[in-house]
């Protein structure tokens, strides 16, 4: 007698073996999901306990008026943190709030290097009114406090003239020459009552018409020629001339000694 493979009974049972077998491969698919999931967080687990998920090196540039010390302790990073928790974006926010720093980047690597460029106002000059302001060369302006009064050296005061008067024409002065002055003030003569004083780091002084000024540019080259120091040295508005005289503000009877120069 032959066996009936088409009837229902056949084919329910045969129905139900393939199922069992489905559900067989399923537990086992299921079973290897969560092997792989548990090995995958050990392996994770052991990547944030190692060394190469940590912050080895943190590279500083484009900083000078603002100490890497500061750096640090402002942004709340240093080497050993964790690297893959770091947030960039809270890391910038921090450092932002640093008054004299304009933008930050910052740059993580695997390497375990993360580096900070740090990109600050660049200063023109600063006033003293009822406190001390950094006026800087896009025209920003920053109060300064008596802890950052060291991030004045080598920036000039003004004296007596509105920003409008005097931050473009500052702006024509090479670097070399603004880092050399002291402060300006204006320093009206009998000829020419535009006159402004730069009293320069090595005791000289210039006196120049205000709109004249950029010919200061040309101090250092003139700087070798002149025999004594703690002088005055005057440019005339028309000829360009550079020459050394008495200064307004010393006796009529002082010697005075002329070196012309030409520009």
């Amino acid at each position: 007698m032959s066996i009936n493979n088409t009837g229902p009974q056949y084919l329910f049972e045969k129905s139900k073996k393939n199922k069992q077998a489905e559900g067989r491969d399923l537990n086992r698919k299921k079973l290897l999901f969560l092997f792989l999931a548990v090995f995958l967080l050990f392996l994770f687990f052991l990547y944030t306990r190692s060394s190469l998920s940590k912050i080895r090196y943190i590279e500083i540039s484009g900083n000078r008026l603002v100490s890497s010390t500061e750096i640090l302790r402002t942004g709340e990073v240093k080497e050993g943190d964790s690297r893959l928790f770091l947030s960039v974006s809270k890391l910038k926010k921090r450092l932002l709030q640093i008054p004299l720093i304009r933008n930050v980047n910052v740059k993580k690597t695997f390497a375990g290097l993360l580096r900070l460029e740090i990109e600050e106002y660049k200063p023109l000059y600063y006033v003293i009114t009822d406190g001390v302001s950094m006026i800087c060369e896009d025209k920003s302006v920053i109060g300064i406090s008596s802890d950052r009064y060291h991030t004045l050296l080598n920036v000039p005061l003004v004296k007596d003239y509105e920003a409008e008067e005097i931050s473009d024409l500052l702006m024509k002065l090479d670097k070399s020459v603004r880092d050399a002055i002291v402060s300006i003030r204006p320093c009206p003569l009998s000829y020419d009552e535009d006159v402004c004083c730069l009293e320069m780091n090595d005791g000289n002084h210039i006196l120049v018409s205000r709109d004249k000024l950029d010919l200061a540019n040309s101090y250092f080259d003139i700087l070798p020629s002149l025999k004594s120091q703690n002088i005055c040295l005057y440019y005339d508005k028309i000829s360009h001339n550079a020459y050394t005289s008495a200064c307004p503000w010393e006796k009529p009877e002082a010697d005075a000694s002329e070196t012309k120069e030409e520009e």
